[in-house]
């Protein structure tokens, strides 16, 4: 992930704290906080340091391929494989496995 400010590149990697090199989806919250989805997991980086929420945290799949923020401080997460997941204050996860419609064409 790079970053173009006053005229400078940075560029940030695993090496800094970001869960995977590939991003997939950002967001940015309220606060300025700026959320990465990866194929690592998700990643939060308030630009001094980097949290990053996995499986081990509680989220259903570290692929995660799009964010959402909305105004009642709900970060929704949507994972390749492990259906939407919704991460609230308390920090503990919430998970909405995946519909499947059978014979949907």
């Amino acid at each position: 992930m790079s970053k173009f400010e006053d005229g400078t590149w940075t560029t940030y990697t695993t090496a800094d704290g970001l869960a995977d090199n590939y991003v997939n989806d950002i967001a940015i919250d309220e606060a300025g906080d700026k959320w990465f989805g990866t194929s690592g997991g998700v990643s939060m980086f308030d630009d001094s340091t980097w949290t990053t929420y996995t499986t081990t945290h509680g989220l259903a799949d570290n692929a995660v391929v799009a964010i959402a923020v909305d105004g009642s401080g709900h970060y929704w997460f949507g994972t390749e494989d492990g259906g939407l997941n919704e991460l609230f204050f308390s920090l503990e996860f919430t998970v909405y496995l995946p519909i499947t419609l059978r014979g949907w064409r």
